[in-house]
């Protein structure tokens, strides 16, 4: 007895075999941060440290991955070109201690310049625009970043706020457990964010 899948279920077949896949890479992350913690200590979550730097290269990386797309896939172009424009703009957000040195009164605010950009393009190219962007509001790699927003801002900066904290534990090495959780949730958070840039290659790939 033979089963024959349609196109659409071998689609869902192998996409839940990918976020299974992606949900053993995020658990073998977190453990790697466990065994960075274990080997730095203190100086884990140091200014210019182990985990600032690795924040950094996943927001590039995914990044690029995104912006290579706009090379790769036409009919994507605008939203790849505002994605990675986003994750370029974070990666200077990131870096706001190194462009407070070097660009004293405009420091990383110059990053606003990728999502402007990214902007005037996608009103320019508006038809395209729209249809790439609902191609991607279907699309796996969205809900896949929406996690990594979700983690990122609302569960990193919430209950990493240092109102809830102190409530909690205590105004005792308040700022230590603060950057500890806010630190190690945006560093998921990020890693998610470059999950879903492979995953966009994956779902917008023409063959």
């Amino acid at each position: 007895m033979t089963t024959n899948f349609t196109k659409a279920e071998i689609n869902a077949i192998y996409g839940t075999i990918r976020q299974f896949l992606y949900f053993l890479a995020t658990f073998a992350f977190v453990l790697l941060i466990n065994i960075i913690a274990k080997h730095y200590k203190a100086a884990t979550f140091e200014e210019n440290g182990i985990i600032e730097n690795m924040q950094l290269y996943i927001l590039l990386s995914a990044g690029i991955v995104f912006f290579v797309n706009t090379l790769h896939y036409p009919h994507m172009r605008s939203i790849s070109f505002l994605l990675a424009s986003f994750c370029f703009f974070a990666t200077c957000r990131e870096l706001d201690s190194f462009f407070d040195k070097i660009i004293p009164i405009i420091s990383w605010k110059f990053g606003y310049f990728f999502p402007l950009l990214a902007g005037i393009f996608a009103c320019l190219t508006f038809r395209n625009t729209l249809k790439s962007a609902l191609l991607f509001l279907t699309s796996p790699s969205f809900f896949m970043m929406c996690y990594a927003v979700i983690i990122i801002l609302p569960i990193a900066q919430c209950i990493g706020h240092r109102p809830l904290i102190v409530s909690v534990l205590g105004p005792r090495n308040v700022a230590n457990i603060k950057q500890l959780f806010e630190e190690c949730c945006e560093l998921i958070g990020y890693f998610l964010i470059l999950l879903s840039s492979i995953e966009y290659n994956i779902n917008f790939h023409k063959k």
